[in-house]
């Protein structure tokens, strides 16, 4: 199937032609070489309104454009028109559509397994009742010549239905379970700007525009360069608003990035891999701790230096603000913090983790968030207190903390690190474990710590730096990291 043996035949009736012009631009950018034909009211008014966007549209982007009169009054309505008014123009392939969607994207590739294979339309039933979706792809001598009509426009009133009805009559309804078999679904290619529709509103009250991620993409594209600014430079304004709706949407959309737009649109957040990781080895208690499951290194022995340590050192630095992420099951925390003349900010990446927490530890000095270290925003403390928590990252996640890190207004940053002097540092995938040393490279952090606290049992301390003064070597740290992964 190519573009030029497609026709885009639709209805635009009334204040529908601002449409026209639209439908035809996007159409052909999307769609190059095939044609274009509108049922229209009056043919001289729409030619003499719109003949600065036609005349472009026409001698410039070579697009054929085909508009058509309703001819006598018929008893239907005028989104029926396109159904049971043949098209003055031929083509091998008809798509009739809705004048309002605007055409994002190629109709060929999609739909060519549909006639590839015989069959007569792409299309699907909908709801499971008597109706044809008002999107149809079809062969030209699939649907026309028309069968006999004038009962079913008299016993029909909705365009779906008489759609359905017009192509049982001709024999055709029969392959719909064969056309659902390609598993192609409607043919809608596009934004449907539906007049009676409120973009992104409660789908119980109005139907939404439907405007996906990479309809914004794709919007963004075509709604660019000389070209596109020439055609919007004719428009009359009533196709210029709805210009800038799409504009807006898109702009907005595309600002907010795909991961929040796709979660705001459906409510699902994408699947998380690091997040799944952390939380099976939560839920799954990994790490085998018999007292606490973010493992032995929690346990009430293994923290006494620090749990020791830890008040002298927040009234020394004059902290206020503790950020202790990952804080995972709060099981050797929950003896100091309370106690501490802090606001204690326990954060982790496990879901189920902070809702145990806020559920078991509701003091009045103590909150827990959900944080990603490796995605951020790292919320506002005196203090990153960062234990067991690097050993277990890929270099690439460790430059996201430290990048993270820099980009807050945490002071000081202290976190556990190796200093046997027996081995060199290795990357791993993120959820692993090796031994740590900071002081080596590729991280390379200078000795001016301001704080160094045995950690647990072996060679393992807790130490705590300035941020300006390990500020030099996360940056080397992150230059090298990009230069890796260029």
């Amino acid at each position: 199937m190519q573009n030029s043996d497609i026709l885009f035949y639709t209805s635009a009736i009334g204040h529908y032609a601002a449409f026209v012009p639209l439908y035809a631009y996007f159409g052909h950018v999307s769609n190059p070489g095939a044609s274009f034909e509108f049922i229209v009211d009056d043919i001289a008014a729409v030619e003499r309104h719109y003949a600065a966007s036609l005349t472009f549209l026409r001698m410039t982007l070579g697009v054929k454009i085909a508009l058509r009169d309703v001819g006598e009054k018929l008893p239907v309505s005028p989104n029926t028109l396109r159904f049971i008014l043949p098209p003055t123009e031929k083509a091998k392939f008809v798509y009739i559509g809705d004048i309002d969607i605007i055409l994002l994207e190629g109709v060929a590739d999609r739909h060519s397994p549909i006639f590839d294979d015989g069959l007569p339309y792409s299309n699907m039933i909908r709801n499971y009742e008597k109706r044809l979706t008002g999107l149809h792809f079809t062969r030209y001598d699939a649907y026309y010549p028309l069968p006999k009509i004038d009962d079913i426009l008299v016993s029909t009133k909705n365009d779906e239905e008489i759609l359905y009805k017009i192509v049982e009559r001709a024999g055709h309804i029969g392959r719909q379970p064969e056309i659902n078999a390609k598993k192609i679904s409607r043919p809608l290619h596009g934004i449907h700007m539906s007049l009676n529709r409120i973009p992104f509103s409660d789908r119980d009250i109005k139907v939404d525009w439907g405007m996906t991620w990479e309809d914004a993409q794709n919007a963004a594209q075509f709604m660019t360069g000389e070209i596109y600014e020439n055609f919007e430079a004719l428009l009359p304004s009533s196709s210029r608003l709805f210009l800038a709706n799409i504009y807006v949407l898109q702009k907005g959309i595309l600002a907010m990035g795909k991961e929040r737009f796709e979660t705001l649109t459906t409510g699902v957040r994408p699947k998380d891999p690091t997040k799944e990781l952390f939380t099976n080895i939560f839920n799954t208690n990994a790490w085998q701790g018999s007292d606490s499951r973010s493992g032995p290194s929690s346990n009430m022995e293994r923290t006494r230096s620090l749990r020791e340590a830890l008040p002298g050192i927040i009234q020394k630095y004059g902290i206020k603000t503790f950020l202790d992420a990952p804080c995972g099951d709060f099981f050797w925390m929950k003896t100091i913090a309370p106690q501490l003349p802090i606001q204690y900010i326990g954060a982790d990446i496990v879901d189920e983790m902070i809702t145990e927490n806020r559920a078991k530890y509701p003091g009045s000095n103590l909150s827990f968030v959900h944080l990603d270290l490796t995605k951020g925003p790292i919320p506002s403390a005196d203090v990153l207190f960062c234990r067991d928590c690097l050993f277990h990252l890929s270099y690439q996640d460790i430059a996201k903390v430290f990048r993270n890190f820099m980009a807050s207004e945490c002071q000081y940053f202290m976190t556990t690190s190796h200093n046997s002097g027996t081995f060199e540092n290795k990357d791993i995938k993120t959820g692993g474990w090796r031994q740590f040393d900071l002081f080596k490279p590729p991280f390379n952090f200078p000795q001016s710590f301001v704080e160094a606290v045995t950690d647990g049992g072996g060679d393992r301390k807790m130490y705590m730096w300035r941020k300006e003064s390990i500020a030099h070597a996360i940056a080397g740290y992150g230059r090298l990291m990009e230069l890796q992964h260029a």
